[in-house]
């Protein structure tokens, strides 16, 4: 596995994880049980160039949704969960190439998971919040996190 997230994706109240295969650029579902978690199927394919997975219920309806940043691109994309399956809804970020560090958390208390990613360069933190469907750059929130080496 190149990239490892965890979170909610199936809206039952149990945490499930989302890989992707460095072999075969797969993203990969493992639903938990409450106890164990176990594959259930790919729920995307092409997935080799992106990085930063992150797991969180950026739309507000208490399933666990997908974004990830295209490495080649610079682009953020939410991928929507429907309970079992993630679909692309949009590129909700551009330039986030410059970011080496993230991940989601609702740090307004809106019941919508925020984006917090680190700079490669400053090593600033920055939070981009969720309005459900994109998020909005709020700005720089920390300074010094360069060498933090995972956000959860």
């Amino acid at each position: 596995m190149r990239e490892l997230a965890a979170g909610d994706v199936t809206g039952d109240g149990k945490a499930d994880i989302v890989t992707v295969d460095k072999t075969d650029a797969q993203l990969r579902l493992y639903t938990g049980s409450g106890g164990d978690v176990d594959y259930t199927k790919v729920i995307g394919t092409g997935w080799g160039s992106m990085t930063n997975l992150a797991v969180g219920d950026v739309t507000g309806d208490r399933k666990a949704d997908v974004v990830a940043n295209r490495a080649d691109s610079g682009e953020l994309n939410l991928y929507v969960s429907t309970g079992g399956d993630v679909n692309f809804s949009k590129q909700i970020g551009s330039s986030f190439q410059v970011m080496n560090r993230l991940t989601l958390a609702d740090i307004n208390a809106d019941g919508k998971a925020d984006v917090v990613a680190t700079g490669r360069a400053t090593g600033d933190l920055n939070l981009y919040t969720s309005s459900g469907d994109d998020i909005t750059g709020a700005g720089v929130i920390g300074h010094g996190w360069a060498t933090v080496k995972h956000l959860v």
